[in-house]
């Protein structure tokens, strides 16, 4: 049987509108209409709604909280006028792991601010609100909880315990995240924002298990893109050539990894591979490199687009004009 909630408006999943598929903020509009026709702010100033309500109501703020906190309009205030109700229903119902992550994004939303900026007026008044939520995260229940789930390396949910467990407890990010890709590597590397900043010793943690998955001596002869790897290998080199910057800082491991990438049987794998030379001097290049860019460069059509980044900063451009760029360097007069 339904629960007495389970037809409120305000008992359905945000995303159940708008259209599939596209970010909350894009549908920001049609989400807020449907809270607010379920008369938002009266049902919740009214009492305790229901556990359901609060749950689901939950959820939509995880999803909506960073565009409403972070960009004034008019239409927002009665969602930010709702939380501190809500935020007060939240500490009397009981959380499960996947509603606690829920109020960790809203939280996590409320401080994801540019540092030389202070945001909108209305963040202030929510101060309390958010201080309020970030102490349910300190009882010992909902700790232990998170604690105890972490020990279960193969939940669907890993990734969640562990934001959890870095912004409320502290826990080091790249030593979960590691102890994670050591059981479900695919997955624990579907996100590489962990390998960013990393220390010298953590790199050279990751670096050697990344080099246990990866096949041995191959050169770049002749037809040397054959390599099919398997998902794993291509996770590892996809996210290790997107944070290159972070993770190839020693030259032989930069040298590998191009020459790992260059072989793929994956044209655009092989592009991206290529492109770890842009800053290296020609006499650098391993050999057999120049052939493989020329390959390359007949391979990709004019309109297929790359995006060249560097310090965090980027724009873009496209696979032929970076293949050739690198032709003509490997041309000029030594």
């Amino acid at each position: 049987m339904p629960s007495e909630h389970s037809t409120h408006p305000l008992a359905r999943r945000i995303t159940d509108y708008g259209q599939f598929a596209y970010p909350v903020a894009d549908n920001i509009d049609t989400c807020l209409g449907i809270l607010y026709e379920g008369k938002l702010y009266e049902t919740l100033c009214a009492g305790y709604p229901g556990r359901e309500i609060v749950l689901n109501l939950t959820h939509a703020y995880g999803l909506i909280s960073h565009e409403i906190f972070w960009t004034e309009n008019d239409t927002y205030k009665e969602a930010l006028d709702t939380l501190p109700v809500l935020a007060d229903h939240i500490a009397e119902t009981e959380l499960g792991l996947g509603d606690l992550y829920n109020v960790s994004e809203i939280v996590e939303n409320f401080h994801d601010w540019d540092p030389d900026e202070h945001g909108p007026p209305h963040l202030t008044r929510l101060n309390q609100t958010i201080i309020s939520l970030t102490a349910l995260f300190d009882r010992p229940a909902y700790r232990d909880a998170i604690y105890e789930a972490l020990k279960d390396k193969s939940r669907s949910e890993f990734s969640e315990l562990i934001s959890m467990a870095n912004w409320f407890y502290g826990e080091d990010e790249f030593d979960l995240f590691f102890s994670f890709a050591e059981v479900q590597p695919v997955e624990a590397l579907d996100s590489a924002h962990w390998l960013i900043g990393i220390s010298d010793p953590q790199r050279e943690t990751f670096i050697t298990w990344a080099r246990s998955h990866m096949p041995s001596r191959l050169s770049l002869s002749e037809g040397a893109r054959t390599q099919d790897y398997d998902e794993i290998a291509t996770q590892i080199l996809d996210r290790v050539i997107w944070q290159e910057e972070h993770i190839l800082k020693a030259a032989q491991d930069r040298l590998d990894f191009t020459v790992w990438g260059l072989c793929s049987a994956n044209k655009f794998m092989a592009a991206n591979a290529a492109y770890l030379l842009e800053d290296l001097p020609v006499s650098q290049w391993p050999v057999g490199s120049q052939g493989i860019i020329a390959k390359l460069y007949e391979e990709m059509e004019p309109n297929w687009t790359s995006f060249k980044s560097k310090g965090g900063k980027g724009h873009y451009t496209t696979h032929k004009e970076r293949l050739g760029s690198l032709l003509e360097k490997a041309n000029q007069p030594s």
